[in-house]
């Protein structure tokens, strides 16, 4: 029997993104906290992380997230503002905020949710938060606060949403290695 693949559904980010986003990483990297970075290759933004699944069950999370994906149009979504899980004052996860076009990627987020759920993955207990993680902190962080507020407004870039990606995620001592699985297009039937 094969390893079970760690798995998440997720949106890429374009090539201008990533690097107006990388941008914001080597600001708050003057901090020299303890932080794990997230690689430029991996950035992303998270619809749904899904664990450890068969192979087998592949092709059936695909199928799903492509009924979730194609009723909806391409939208965009605009992105910037550091923040930080739980809060500034003591972060854990470092990111980047979605301003514009929200409603959309929460809508999406629902539907794919919708489609999961009838593969026996639970709905998420926490509210969706749409966000590109930059890091995760590893250590004291207290000289990250104010480079935080620095960035609040740190306006990156605006992106366009016409595909969900269904990944498998290895982890290696490198950092993890996404691998698309699937795609599925956003159409709007």
């Amino acid at each position: 029997m094969a390893s079970p693949l760690r798995t998440f559904v997720g949106l890429e980010l374009s090539a201008a993104t990533k690097a107006a986003v990388s941008r914001l990483i080597e600001r708050l990297q003057s901090s020299n906290a303890n932080v794990r970075w997230t690689a430029p290759e991996n950035l992303h933004i998270t619809l749904k992380f899904l664990g450890d699944v068969q192979m087998t069950s592949v092709a059936a999370i695909c199928r799903a997230v492509t009924a979730a994906a194609t009723p909806v149009a391409p939208f965009r979504v605009s992105l910037g503002g550091a923040g930080a899980f739980p809060d500034i004052n003591r972060p854990r996860v470092l990111w980047l905020g979605v301003k514009g076009g929200s409603d959309s990627l929460i809508a999406l987020h629902a539907r794919v949710e919708q489609e999961l759920a009838q593969l026996s993955f639970p709905f998420e207990a926490r509210k969706f938060t749409p966000h590109i993680t930059l890091g995760r902190v590893r250590g004291p962080s207290a000289e990250l606060t104010p480079q935080l507020e620095k960035n609040a407004d740190f306006p990156a870039e605006e992106t366009l949403v016409n595909e969900v990606v269904v990944y498998s995620s290895e982890l290696t001592s490198d950092g993890p290695h996404y691998s698309p699985l699937g795609r599925a297009k956003l159409v709007g039937e």
